[in-house]
């Protein structure tokens, strides 16, 4: 026998939880350039992970933009 999902079942209707909401709203405000610094720097190409790691080297107070020489 099979089990089928009800809807009240569903996990897809989940919403997001601050901590989520404020990785995206991190990642959706970065340039092309900060995303890969970012991912570089978390050695991820999980924007998820990349926003972990931004949150444990900065504090709430500083800047997500970084500044590229060339």
């Amino acid at each position: 026998m099979t089990h089928t999902s009800s809807q009240d079942e569903s996990c897809t209707d989940l919403a997001p939880t601050p901590w989520e909401e404020a990785g995206m709203a991190w990642w959706n405000g970065l340039t092309e350039a900060d995303r890969r610094y970012w991912c570089f720097a978390a050695t991820t190409a999980v924007p998820a992970e990349a926003w972990q790691y931004f949150k444990s080297v900065t504090r709430d107070d500083e800047k997500s933009k970084v500044v590229c020489m060339t």
